[in-house]
């Protein structure tokens, strides 16, 4: 289990910041107090939060959405989408908590125009495994030691709040390395061993950034507090 955490942490503690990659792997970098971070690959879910109880890791910071509402959008996704611009669309509308369980996008699309009218784009979709996996991990009090972020707000802030490249195009990789680089070492040699996982590294990496933030009492949360809950008490809320 993992220890307890929350905002403003002592520094003397293990942080993490990851990414979920392809085929249900997560990209991780876990920090330890006065230590380089240092890159996982786990390989399930299960694996990561093996690991981060392993390490003892009291906050950590996931690019998957915690929080699901029963019915309608959630506040912290129209302010994430409105904030970042021109890159809004690197931000899903998480669908209401009965539609996540559906096993096929046509179900999940149905079930989605049922309570609210909309249907389930195919990249959201494909979240749905991976969002019900963390949805499961948590609850109660762990609720608070792992929140919700989002890359392209850390970068956003990093770079001064001004618009960057896609990350899908060679100038926008190259900033989002440039920016991450500034903020911690290790980065360059990661991506040349990972070259497949090039953009999973960098989000873990502002997932990270993020999770330090919280840690120092730093972070930015969309909306401000108080932060709404979901209907098991979950906070609906993105940390950057």
């Amino acid at each position: 289990m993992l220890a307890q955490a929350a905002t403003g942490e002592e520094p003397r503690t293990t942080i993490v910041g990851a990414d979920g990659a392809s085929h249900g792997t997560w990209v991780a970098v876990f920090q330890e107090a006065n230590h380089d971070p240092e890159l996982v690959i786990c390989s399930s879910t299960d694996d990561l939060f093996l690991e981060m109880a392993r390490r003892s890791a009291v906050l950590a910071v996931l690019d998957v959405p915690i929080g699901l509402p029963a019915s309608g959008l959630r506040e912290c996704d129209g302010l994430a989408r409105r904030l970042l611009g021109p890159a809004r669309s690197t931000v899903f509308l998480v669908p209401p908590r009965p539609v996540i369980g559906a096993d096929s996008q046509r179900q999940a699309t149905k079930l989605w125009r049922d309570l609210d009218g909309r249907g389930c784009p195919a990249q959201t979709f494909g979240l749905f495994k991976r969002i019900r996996e963390v949805d499961h991990k948590l609850g109660g009090a762990r609720s608070a030691r792992v929140l919700e972020g989002h890359p392209e707000l850390v970068f956003h802030l990093l770079a001064g709040c001004t618009p960057l490249a896609s990350k899908h195009s060679p100038h926008g990789v190259g900033q989002r390395v440039e920016l991450v680089a500034s903020a911690m070492g290790g980065v360059r040699g990661w991506l040349a061993s990972h070259p497949g996982l090039r953009l999973d590294v960098l989000d873990a990496c502002a997932c990270l950034v993020t999770a330090r933030r919280v840690r120092d009492g730093q972070a930015q949360s969309l909306p401000a507090p108080p932060i709404p809950r979901d209907p098991l008490g979950l906070p609906m809320a993105i940390w950057y």
